[in-house]
């Protein structure tokens, strides 16, 4: 899914995290970037900073044009992202009102900031990564 969507918009970073309900945190479990070595594995609090923010939007992508001009960047502690980070979309993973993960891309590689079409993107590939989750969940289940 990553390099899907790293290979439909280059950007210096694609990262998937899931949801830890019980840790309420968000844990990264794939990232497709430049500079990713030993962010994959982390843990990041899910009831703070931006991943917060944009987990309570199921169904729409988050779309920050200029993270250093947006008061809700705070650099302490959203720490998945570089320092450097300039423009940011997201999108929650989620089934109903089930929170599950997200879904994260940072700067484009033609230095560029995102658009409304890459947040659509990055929001329907969450959309379908959720319906996967939700049947594998329940195939387990069986």
């Amino acid at each position: 899914l990553v390099r899907l969507l790293q290979d439909l918009v280059p950007c210096s970073a694609v990262i998937a995290l899931l949801y830890d309900i019980d840790a309420h945190a968000f844990l990264v479990v794939a990232v497709d970037f430049e500079s990713g070595e030993g962010l994959q594995g982390n843990a990041f609090d899910g009831d703070k900073g931006l991943l917060a923010e944009a987990a309570k939007r199921f169904g729409q992508p988050q779309l920050i044009p200029d993270l250093a001009a947006d008061g809700r960047f705070d650099a302490d502690l959203d720490g998945w992202l570089t320092r450097s980070a300039r423009t940011l979309v997201m999108a929650p993973l989620g089934d109903a009102d089930r929170l599950l993960g997200m879904l994260a891309m940072v700067d484009p590689s033609d230095g560029s900031s995102f658009e409304d079409r890459d947040a659509d993107l990055v929001n329907y590939l969450a959309e379908q990564s959720s319906e996967f989750l939700v049947a594998a969940r329940k195939a387990l289940k069986v």
